[in-house]
């Protein structure tokens, strides 16, 4: 008997160990997991850099006209003749005061049907004159309404042809409100502090209030990263179309809030026509990085991509010229990241990768 409990009690204990491993195990991992999550959230920089200027809305199609359309004139063609009846009728006889008591009913010439007959001839015929006139008139008149016309066709069909052929080949891209929305990001290794002073330099001296000062910035900025190439760590890209403006400025803000999180402190920033510039409390125990984050944002009148995927050197290259050309006009709004913003600052692997997970080795 006492065999028997000792066996019960081993087999219950068994089971239990077995029911309470799983969970406990699955409790350590998810603690684990969270805690290594947690650890690489809160890796950020003291410093972040920004630069921003336009909008979406400033380029929308609701503000342009269509095209004015001008009406012609109309005038009276026709002109009523004086009447001649008054100066063509035939003069009144009299017969005038007789001494002879003789009737005029029995006077045997009568005189005023010759004088009818005179002035009732004249006047047929002088309205005949006018019908025909008239006649030839119209016929004039309906001939230059169908020149008109026939004009008026062709010039309607030859706009119709070339309008068919800019929008083949996506000429009028400002005239729509489609707009592209494009991100890309560039780790580069520390050796190349440089990189921070020139772009705080720019920043303290940008004019991001209008198109040419935003198309400076975004050029002196692609300039810098396009000077040392042999730095190139990562790169992260993506460039959407987006078919309605005020969708456009809330993936915009979405991704710029995203990236503007990753800093403690934005130390550096050139905004709504404002500079603001704070000091930088610099962490002692800080351990040296190897990394600087320089982030591009920008919103574009055009509706195709810009870039396909970066992978290689070869491709950063050709996307960040295509950044650079990109003209004042296209340019409808750019915000410039980079992190950490001040030189004595750098990201280390594992605060890069935390914080920039999509970021890949460029190949």
């Amino acid at each position: 008997m006492r065999n028997l409990s000792k066996l019960s009690l081993v087999g219950m204990t068994a089971i239990a160990l077995t029911l309470f491993h799983p969970l406990t195990l699955n409790w350590q991992t998810e603690l684990s997991s969270q805690g290594w999550q947690t650890d690489r959230a809160e890796a950020k920089s003291s410093s972040g850099g920004r630069s921003r200027g336009g909008s979406f809305s400033g380029g929308s199609s609701s503000s342009r006209s269509s095209g004015s359309s001008s009406s012609g004139g109309s005038s009276s063609g026709g002109s009523s003749s004086p009447s001649r009846s008054s100066s063509f009728s035939s003069p009144s006889r009299s017969s005038g005061s007789s001494s002879n008591d003789r009737s005029r009913r029995s006077d045997p010439v009568p005189y005023s049907r010759p004088a009818y007959g005179y002035s009732s001839g004249y006047s047929s015929g002088y309205s005949g004159g006018s019908s025909g006139s008239s006649s030839t008139s119209s016929s004039s008149g309906d001939g230059v309404w169908l020149a008109l016309i026939l004009v008026g066709g062709i010039i309607a069909a030859i706009a119709y042809v070339i309008w068919k052929v800019k929008s083949s080949f996506g000429t009028d891209e400002k005239g729509n409100d489609i707009v592209t929305v494009t991100q890309l990001q560039v780790a580069l290794l520390a050796q190349e502090r440089e990189i921070q002073n020139r772009l705080s330099e720019l920043t303290l001296n940008a004019d991001m209030e209008t198109p040419e000062g935003r198309s400076e910035m975004l050029k002196e900025s692609v300039l810098a990263l396009l000077r040392s190439p042999e730095n190139w760590s990562h790169v992260y890209s993506q460039s959407q179309v987006v078919k309605d403006r005020e969708a456009a400025g809330q993936v915009f803000e979405q991704i710029s809030m995203t990236e503007r999180s990753k800093v403690e402190s934005e130390t550096l920033v050139n905004a709504g026509g404002k500079v603001r510039h704070q000091a930088l409390q610099i962490k002692e125990d800080l351990d040296p990085g190897s990394y600087i984050m320089v982030t591009l944002l920008i919103g574009t009148e055009h509706d195709k991509p810009l870039f396909d995927k970066v992978q290689t050197s070869e491709d950063l290259k050709t996307a960040l010229q295509n950044l650079g050309a990109i003209s004042p006009e296209d340019l409808l709004i750019l915000e410039l990241l980079w992190n950490p913003q001040d030189s004595k600052e750098s990201l280390t692997y594992d605060e890069m990768l935390g914080a920039y997970p999509k970021m890949g080795a460029i190949a």
